[in-house]
């Protein structure tokens, strides 16, 4: 697995019947792990600031991480894609990438498509207008197949994107949502270092070995 310094957390890569898939999501890290209870009682809360983005790449058949970023929040999601699928080809080929709206963009569906080669499912987000959601000859895709009716072959290959929701559940839990680390360097190192713990248990759970 490959680690890039900076963001919050991305989507995903399918097992399909020639390549995999690939899916991405974010989490928010605390950067303290006083409880939330006391920040509000002593009034000392830090406020949108005080975390850290973590944004990974996930092969979506074994739930692997093949990238992930570190960059400070709040910030927006899509510019992670870019990088993210950028070093997850590095990693290995995929087929598809899968996102959730917060990356939706024509430059990523661009960039996933002319660039990379594969196909992208990112659905289209309303903008400024409320009756027209896309304008744009991928927006205007992703509308037409994710929504009703829609096409069922992508709905359903859209679905497979709660799967990195799982890798989140089971990430906070197990090794917390706080970070002990002070500086900068050192915060965005224990974020990233939480993937590769991730990834060491989760061959453990699928039986994989050296």
């Amino acid at each position: 697995m490959r680690r890039s310094s900076g963001a919050r957390q991305d989507r995903q890569l399918l097992p399909a019947p020639a390549r995999p898939r690939r899916a991405t999501d974010r989490r928010p890290q605390r950067l303290s792990h006083t409880s939330r209870y006391f920040e509000w009682r002593a009034k000392r809360e830090r406020g949108q600031c005080g975390w850290l983005k973590w944004a990974l790449a996930m092969w979506v058949g074994p739930q692997m991480l093949l990238a992930q970023r570190v960059r400070p929040g709040p910030a927006g999601d899509f510019p992670d894609l870019v990088p993210l699928a950028t070093d997850a080809s590095a990693v290995m080929a995929f087929d598809e990438v899968i996102a959730d709206a917060g990356y939706d963009s024509e430059a990523n569906h661009r960039f996933c498509r002319e660039t990379l080669g594969v196909h992208s499912l990112i659905p289209a987000k309303k903008r400024r207008s409320t009756k027209v959601i896309a304008t744009t000859p991928y927006r205007q895709e992703m509308h037409r197949l994710l929504n009703d009716p829609g096409d069922a072959a992508s709905k359903r290959a859209y679905r497979q994107r709660w799967k990195v929701e799982t890798v989140m559940s089971v990430a906070k839990p197990r090794w917390g949502e706080a970070l002990s680390a002070r500086t900068d360097f050192t915060q965005r190192s224990q974020a990233l270092l939480r993937g590769v713990v991730y990834n060491v248990n989760r061959l453990v759970l699928l039986g994989i070995s050296a």
